[in-house]
């Protein structure tokens, strides 16, 4: 009988590898879909990076000048690289709660939210809540119209809740934008702890519960190690998704609305995408508390509970019917208040308006959803149906195949590209050219994760799969 290691052996590198080595991810858990949480913790961290930068140079303080904005100014114009650092914290954001979205999505429809998951997707659902709220502390304190806009209603939010008087004294303390400012500046560094430390805690029920089983009942299979095989083509996805970031930051860099100043007229301003549905709500001339909380509230209170709302039979989409009929309407009053809010900026929606349209829009979203999920019924001694293979959209697995086909030549290319992308960002920073040294390095980087990608594939997945010899052209 084998010893098994000591505790100075357990925790070192070499044990790790080996016993992860001999972990593999199950076949069906390799789609790319999987990714979307880790994508979200990713963003999450550069938000953390960026923000612990970003802090330094920023200034809570409005004063009669506006003072935060100006900072905020100054950060964009006047520190080197001020713009891209601002524009990876600002895309990180937007993309944090994009990829939350979809990776509910690809978990909800897939029915993995069910026992034993079902405290590890509440916990997702209380990360993704508190992720927008972290955003709206972070968009609110850039002082600009539509940043100061949000801390007023915030501030008419918690006055119109029960207690708002201590409440308000609470949050807001005297309630200038001064001390606005300086409190939501704490809350926003809080908010990012607290959502590394959720996150963390959802990875975790994740590993202990292991990956879902397929959504059709088939065995699931062990396929690909997690050393060396996954964990390099996590690190090469890593850097492709950095340097598609800078690339975007370079491409859309972030907007400042106009310096808020208060007395001075300034224009309508309309919220990030994802609090413009809640901002039509309030705009219905009803209790803000009742439209800006308690409804929304309301509405993601089944998401959280269908764990114990749909808790038993086939997990495919299909069987479910309430569940894909919720999460049909769900979405489409969500889609229907955002594009109602960009094409009402200032203007007051009224509640009469609004009911008959959500009515309308739950109706038209259920029915298709209804008809989707309905059972289907097999006459006794049809004959079954065939089975038709699915071909992807795209040629990923020809591509695929044409790439290990000539490994040593795609490396090559690419990592000349990366190569020459490095000299020339190091030459137009040393002139000065910070936009096109921004685009060098996003490309290198995105070059860097593609060339680690194919020499991943070709050393250890080929050899894997004992298809050694399909890589020789």
């Amino acid at each position: 009988m084998s010893e098994g290691p000591s505790l100075r052996e357990r925790w070192t590198l070499k044990w790790w590898a080996r016993v992860h080595g001999g972990c593999k991810i199950p076949l069906h858990a390799l789609s790319p879909l999987n990714g979307l949480g880790g994508l979200a913790f990713l963003m999450l961290l550069i938000e953390a990076v960026t923000g612990i930068i970003l802090g330094m140079y920023y200034e809570p303080r409005f004063n009669e000048a506006n003072l935060a904005y100006e900072s905020v100014v100054a950060i964009t114009e006047n520190l080197k690289y001020g713009w891209l650092l601002r524009g990876i914290h600002y895309h990180a954001a937007n993309l944090m709660i994009v990829l939350s979205l979809l990776h509910f999505l690809k978990t909800y429809i897939a029915g993995n939210y069910r026992e034993p998951k079902g405290l590890c997707h509440v916990v997702g659902i209380l990360t993704g809540l508190l992720a927008i709220l972290a955003s709206i502390t972070g968009y609110s304190m850039r002082a600009d119209h539509i940043g100061a806009e949000a801390i007023l209603i915030g501030q008419t939010l918690v006055k119109y809740m029960p207690m708002g008087g201590l409440l308000f004294r609470i949050v807001y303390g005297v309630g200038t934008l001064d001390d606005a400012l300086t409190r939501y500046n704490a809350y926003h560094y809080a908010l990012g702890a607290l959502l590394i430390g959720l996150v963390l805690l959802h990875v975790w029920f994740s590993h202990r519960h292991h990956v879902a089983p397929p959504m059709d009942d088939r065995p699931s299979i062990p396929a690909m190690p997690v050393f060396p095989n996954f964990l390099l083509s996590v690190l090469s996805g890593v850097f492709m998704v950095l340097g598609g970031l800078v690339l975007l930051s370079v491409a859309f860099p972030p907007h400042l609305g106009v310096k808020y100043v208060p007395g001075e007229p300034v224009p309508p301003g309309v919220p990030e995408w994802y609090m413009v549905g809640d901002y039509t709500l309030i705009k219905s001339g009803i209790n803000p508390v009742i439209a800006g909380m308690v409804i929304p509230l309301l509405a993601v209170t089944p998401i959280a509970l269908m764990p114990w709302i749909d808790s038993s039979g086939p997990r495919h989409p299909r069987h479910r019917r309430f569940a894909m009929i919720y999460l049909s309407v769900f979405m489409a009053e969500f889609t229907l208040m955002t594009v109602w809010g960009y094409l009402t900026p200032g203007q007051q929606v009224l509640l009469s308006q609004q009911l008959p349209a959500a009515l309308a829009v739950a109706v038209l979203a259920a029915i298709p959803a209804h008809y989707a999920t309905r059972p289907r019924v097999v006459k006794f001694g049809a004959p079954e149906a065939k089975r038709v293979e699915r071909r992807p959209i795209l040629p990923w697995r020809r591509m695929a195949s044409w790439v290990m086909a000539r490994p040593v030549g795609v490396v090559t290319a690419l990592l000349g590209c990366q190569v020459a992308m490095t000299l020339l960002g190091w030459y137009w920073n040393y002139l000065g050219l910070q936009r096109l040294y921004a685009v060098s390095l996003g490309a290198s980087l995105f070059a860097l994760g593609a060339v680690m990608l194919v020499a991943k594939s070709a050393l250890f997945d080929l050899k894997l799969l004992g298809l050694e010899g399909a890589s020789q052209p």
